[in-house]
């Protein structure tokens, strides 16, 4: 075990949905901590520092600064991306209450991992749903292409209830620069039964040669290995203009 629930705001039903980002010696885990609260659970978007031995060095949770006020959503699916000076760029998606509904999209910004903040000034929405989906957000963590361009997954939640998967090109300050359609949608039989049929949820991308492999879990009862070139996953890629 690498990582198990040890505070309060951890106890609610425990740790998913790891994201792991590795940086010489360390081991920078975003993972959902999900605590709990007086209407039963909340999703918290935490980060844990690991050497490179799996020793823990600290952990935490995720905040948003504004106007010296900090603010605590539910939270989840992040990705880390470029270091600089101690501050790092991240893919991660907050839940805005808007009224009597929520939003639930992909956003940038800038994190300190000294103090777990980002600093709501620093937040852009980059990857916004579509009429026919209820929610999207990052599924893996980023992995580093070229010195500018960074490949991570994502997913949508159809209204239907589905979970669909793609991918996107974002450069190593979160823009996002291309994007693929879905290309992993449910449809064997053990992506359509289980606890939570119909969803296939990211956790890992790893870049191994010319191949890429997303890992993450189906329909909440199987862990699921996809393996894809990585040429296929680009000619399926659409520029964004900005």
């Amino acid at each position: 075990l690498i990582l198990v629930p040890k505070n309060t705001w951890e106890l609610g039903k425990g740790l998913e949905d790891p994201r792991i980002d590795v940086d010489g010696g360390d081991i920078h885990i975003l993972y959902t901590a999900v605590a709990p609260s007086p209407k039963g659970i909340a999703p918290l978007q935490a980060y844990a520092l690991l050497s490179g031995f799996f020793e823990e060095k600290r952990r935490g949770y995720i905040k948003i600064l504004a106007d010296k006020e900090y603010i605590l959503y539910p939270w989840k699916d992040s990705a880390l991306l470029e270091a600089v000076k101690g501050r790092r760029y991240i893919l991660t998606r907050p839940l805005i209450k808007y009224g009597d509904t929520s939003i639930e999209i992909g956003w940038k910004g800038f994190i300190d991992l000294n103090n777990l903040v980002i600093e709501y000034d620093t937040l852009q929405p980059i990857l916004p749903f579509e009429e026919w989906e209820l929610k999207v957000g990052w599924s893996t963590n980023a992995v580093k292409l070229y010195s500018n361009e960074y490949l991570v997954g994502w997913h949508a939640v159809l209204k239907s209830m589905i979970y669909v998967n793609g991918f996107a090109i974002i450069d190593k300050e979160g823009e996002l620069q291309a994007v693929t359609d879905y290309m992993l949608v449910p449809e064997t039989l053990p992506e359509l039964y289980g606890d939570r049929p119909g969803v296939i949820f990211g956790c890992g991308l790893i870049k191994r040669n010319d191949l890429i492999y997303w890992i993450g879990g189906v329909s909440d009862f199987a862990i699921g290995i996809y393996e894809a070139e990585l040429d296929k996953i680009l000619e399926n890629m659409r520029e964004i203009k900005h």
